[in-house]
């Protein structure tokens, strides 16, 4: 007889948000440490880390606390680094910088590593310009082991099987959520995509006039492609030890020298793509662009909200033809969703190169939203009203960053100047002090859950 289910208790979320440093001028800095050091001594153990450049910081939630007030908690500590950089002359950017600059790589040897495998040049120039926001959701009860770090091995089990639909859900959601998060529609002053960084940070190939734009793990797709669907929990574990295996059998054969890094590294840091286990026992999807905490409120919303039906109904997530035409279709416990050939030949590259101009992307979002938003407790919330506001509008950040580089001066065939793209970064930055400003004083709903 199968053993009993324990209920889930744990509703966790947290966040990884990346901020990019800006100078007084709205040039980008390289004073990441310089931040960095002042705000573990005004409070030390404050949940900031440094990332790949000089030029960046990532400042997190703590994923191990109870949801009640995480995000409040998150929103508090943005707050605390944007007075620290006002003290040094800086500014945070909630987004990649659109124009030009050199950015400040790090020598830390598992950057170096990471480099020789993928190349150094493709690496500097994708890393640079790819600030994301990373959002976590903890695992069904019972599946996951701290000790050991890595998922059970379960064979009698209703919460492997609803880790299975959950997993296979955010997956089906990717192409909505990159959507509703967009804010990159320019690299290097051009404008590729109006989700760039999942294009040079990904496995597309798009040729714009003259220039090509590979990227990131395009010759490498193991490390970065949108994962398939799964339909066993031991699937899961052995995608996470091959990706280990053939990213340490790279080194071994081409960068000997580097060996003793990848031993002490854990597997999961051997994957860049949308969606991993992580070795806290979350889910961690990282798809989505970086943006304003509106933005990031809305989307953490869709996204707690659609696990959490999947968890209260049992639903399991179904890859059928049927989600091609009626996605997130429910009928009976099945969660209708496209096949994944379909994400990800056809709808991905549409929801990265095109956004809402794609009338089929836009119809994806609104069934996605659909399925979650009856779900979430009607009550007057910031990031709500972002998603609300998307959806009757057709319009993103990157909608909105196009429109205001546009009456600065730009022409859509032309490079972003130098001073429109300062003009932006400064703009930007001081949306985001407001809105963190403006959040601080308002009930989230993603914090009311009892």
């Amino acid at each position: 007889m199968a053993k009993k289910t324990k209920p889930i208790k744990r509703h966790k979320v947290g966040f990884e948000s990346e901020f990019l440093l800006l100078e007084n001028n709205g040039a980008v800095s390289s004073r990441a440490d310089e931040l960095m050091a002042r705000l573990q001594k005004k409070q030390p153990g404050y949940p900031v880390q440094k990332e790949y450049t000089h030029n960046v910081i990532e400042i997190t939630s703590h994923v191990k606390r109870k949801v009640l007030h995480a995000t409040g908690g998150w929103l508090r500590t943005v707050q605390m680094a944007i007075e620290e950089a006002k003290a040094a002359d800086l500014k945070l950017l909630p987004h990649a910088y659109f124009g030009k600059y050199a950015p400040s790589p790090r020598s830390d040897p598992y950057y170096r590593m990471k480099e020789e495998v993928i190349g150094p040049t493709k690496m500097v120039f994708a890393e640079s310009r790819s600030q994301a926001f990373h959002f976590h959701y903890c695992l069904p009860y019972g599946t996951f082991s701290r000790g050991e770090k890595q998922l059970k091995r379960l064979v009698y089990s209703k919460n492997k099987d609803l880790l299975i639909s959950m997993h296979n859900a955010i997956i089906a959601a990717d192409s909505a959520l990159i959507s509703f998060m967009q804010s990159s529609p320019f690299v290097e002053g051009r404008h590729y995509a109006m989700d760039c960084r999942s294009l040079i940070y990904g496995t597309m190939r798009v040729k714009k006039g003259e220039r090509i734009i590979e990227g990131l793990y395009r010759k490498h797709k193991i490390f970065g492609k949108l994962p398939r669907y799964t339909h066993a929990i031991a699937g899961l574990g052995l995608r996470v030890q091959k990706q280990y295996e053939e990213f340490k059998e790279i080194v071994e054969e081409e960068h000997p020298h580097y060996m003793h890094v990848v031993e002490q590294m854990h597997p999961t840091k051997f994957y860049w793509g949308a969606l991993r286990i992580s070795r806290y026992g979350t889910f961690e999807y990282r798809g989505m662009d970086m943006n304003l905490p509106t933005y990031i409120i809305g989307s953490s919303l869709l996204l707690k909200y659609m696990l959490k039906r999947i968890r209260n109904e049992r639903l399991v997530t179904t890859p059928s033809d049927i989600g091609i035409s009626e996605p997130f279709k429910v009928e009976g416990k099945k969660l209708y969703v496209p096949p994944y050939t379909y994400l990800q030949e056809v709808l991905r590259p549409k929801a990265v190169i095109r956004g809402t101009g794609s009338l089929e992307v836009r119809k994806y979002m609104k069934k996605f939203a659909e399925f979650v938003m009856p779900k979430i407790p009607k009550r007057r919330d910031l990031g709500l009203e972002r998603i609300k506001q998307i959806l009757q509008t057709g319009k993103t950040r990157s909608d909105i960053l196009l429109k205001q580089a546009h009456r600065l001066g730009w022409g859509r065939d032309s490079e972003l100047s130098h001073e429109i793209a300062c003009e932006l970064a400064l703009k930007s930055s001081r949306e985001l002090e407001d809105e963190v400003a403006r959040l601080l004083e308002s009930e989230l709903i993603i914090d009311a859950e009892k």
